[in-house]
C-alpha cells in the first residue's frame, strides 16, 4: 500500500532519531478515572500516547512518549505504534510497536507505569498488527511478516497468530496461516494476518494476502479460529476484494464488517475494482450471507484501512485519496441493504490524513485528522446515526503537537 510504504521508508531512514530517549524521571501521575479512549499521536518518527474521555475530550496528555523513560520501559516507543483494538480485561492499555521493534507493551493508565513488555520478534522484524486478550495472561497476536530463514529459534516462522502471556513475557503457541494464503502468478502470497475481532465465540482474523514486495495481492480471506484450541474452524474467501486491513465485529453481534483497499501497486483501475466494504453475516458462529459495497459506488476511490460499526446495519469508513494524495480523504456512512452511502465529512486538506474512526461508549464518533497545520480529533454526536452532528474538535496532544493517527477503547 502506497501510504504504508511511505511510512516504512520514513521509519527506516529516521528510526535512529526516535531512539534518542530522554532518560528523565517518570511522568507525574494524573487522575485518569474518566479516561476511556487511548489516542496514538505520531509523525512516524516518534509517538505519544494520550487519553480521552468517552466524549472525546482530552483526559491526560502524553502519558507515554518516545522520549520518556518511566520505570519498566525497556524499549522506547518508535514512530510506528498502534493500540490493540480489544480492551485488556484489567483495563490496561495495549501498545503494539510494529516495525521494526515488534514489541508489545502494557501500560497502566492509573499510574502511567509500564507493567510489562514482550518482544514477538523471535529473531526477525515480525511486524505485529493486533492483539486480542482472552484473559489477563493469555492473548493472541497477529504477525504480518514471514521469516525467509526460520529455524534459528522457537516460533520464528512468522505469518501467524501467536498465543502469548505478555505479563509473564512468554510465547506459548503458534497458528501457521501460510496454508490459507492464495496463489497469485504461480506463487503463494504471504498471509500477512492483520486485524482481529472476537464474535460469537470465535476469533476472526483478516488475511491481507500480499506478495513479499507488496506488488501483488490475492483474494481476501477471513478465518474463524477457536480461541481456546487454536483450531481454524471457518474460512471465508472473498474473491472480489483484496488487501482487507479493516475488520470489526458489529455491536449488534450478528456479523463482521470489513474494509478492503485493493492493492496500490496494481494501478488505479485494478485497485478500485478490488476495493470496497464487506458485510459477513454470522449465525451461531458460522458465516452466512456476504454483502459487498464496491468502492466505485462510494466516491470512486479506494476505501481506507478501518471501519467503525455503529449497529443497525450502519458503519463509518474513510475513503482515501489517490496514490499522489491530490484529493482529500472523506468520511462515509455506509448502510447494508438498500440504504446506500453518503459523505458525512470531507477533509479539506491533503490526502491520507483522516485516521481510523471510533465509536465510543457514549455514542460519539471520533475521527483523527492528522493535517499537518492543525491536527485535531473530529467528533460527531451519533444520537441519530443517519445524521451525525458535528461537535467541537479536540487537540489530543497539545504538549508535543504530534498529529493523532489512531484511537481505541481500553475501557
Amino acid at each position: 500500500m502506497h501510504t504504508h510504504l511511505t511510512q516504512l521508508l520514513a521509519l527506516l531512514l529516521l528510526a535512529p532519531l526516535a531512539g534518542c530517549a530522554d532518560e528523565g524521571a517518570a511522568l507525574e501521575p494524573v487522575d485518569t478515572t474518566a479516561c476511556r479512549v487511548v489516542a496514538i499521536n505520531s509523525d512516524y518518527v516518534s509517538s505519544s500516547v494520550s487519553l480521552l474521555t468517552s466524549e472525546g475530550e482530552l483526559c491526560a496528555d502524553s502519558v507515554l512518549h518516545s522520549g520518556s523513560a518511566p520505570p519498566g520501559l525497556v524499549t522506547a516507543l518508535s514512530g510506528d505504534v498502534v493500540p490493540g483494538r480489544a480492551p485488556h480485561p484489567e483495563g490496561l492499555i495495549t501498545l503494539i510497536d510494529r516495525y521494526p521493534n515488534a514489541v508489545l507493551t502494557l501500560l497502566d493508565p492509573a499510574t502511567q507505569a509500564v507493567t510489562a513488555q514482550l518482544s514477538v520478534a523471535t529473531g526477525f522484524a515480525s511486524n505485529p498488527q493486533d492483539v486480542v486478550h482472552l484473559s489477563a495472561d493469555r492473548a493472541w497476536v497477529s504477525r504480518a511478516e514471514t521469516n525467509p530463514t526460520p529455524g534459528a529459534e522457537p516460533f520464528d516462522e512468522g505469518g501467524d497468530l501467536l498465543l502469548v502471556d505478555i505479563a509473564a513475557g512468554r510465547i506459548h503457541d503458534r497458528i501457521d496461516l501460510d496454508p490459507f494464503a492464495p496463489v497469485v502468478s504461480g506463487q503463494r502470497t504471504l498471509p500477512r494476518p492483520g486485524p482481529m475481532a472476537l464474535a460469537q465465540g470465535l476469533l476472526w482474523v483478516s488475511l491481507l494476502n500480499l506478495s513479499g514486495d507488496f506488488m501483488e495481492g490475492g483474494e481476501a480471506v477471513v478465518l474463524g479460529v477457536d480461541p481456546e484450541s487454536g483450531r481454524v474452524l471457518e474460512e471465508v474467501r472473498l474473491p472480489g476484494v483484496k488487501n482487507c486491513a479493516g475488520l470489526a465485529a458489529d455491536p449488534d453481534g450478528d456479523g463482521l464488517w470489513l474494509t478492503c483497499s485493493g492493492v496500490f501497486a496494481e494501478g488505479a483501475r485494478a485497485q478500485l475494482d478490488h476495493s470496497g466494504v464487506v458485510w459477513i453475516a454470522l449465525s451461531a458462529g458460522q458465516p452466512g450471507e456476504v454483502e459487498q459495497i464496491t468502492a466505485a459506488s462510494l466516491a470512486g476511490r479506494p476505501v481506507g484501512f478501518s471501519v467503525a460499526p455503529v449497529g443497525a446495519g450502519v458503519a463509518f469508513v474513510v475513503v482515501v485519496s489517490d496514490v499522489e494524495g491530490r484529493q482529500p480523504d472523506e468520511l462515509w456512512r455506509v448502510e447494508r441493504g438498500a440504504g446506500g452511502a453518503r459523505v458525512a465529512l470531507s477533509d479539506a486538506s491533503e490526502g491520507y490524513q483522516l485516521g481510523s474512526p471510533l465509536l465510543t461508549d457514549a455514542g460519539v464518533l471520533l475521527v483523527p485528522d492528522a493535517t499537518a497545520t492543525a491536527p485535531v480529533v473530529l467528533r460527531f454526536d451519533l444520537t441519530d446515526p443517519a445524521s451525525p452532528t458535528p461537535l467541537p474538535t479536540v487537540d489530543a496532544n497539545p504538549g508535543l503537537r504530534l498529529p493523532t493517527r489512531l484511537l481505541a477503547r481500553f475501557r
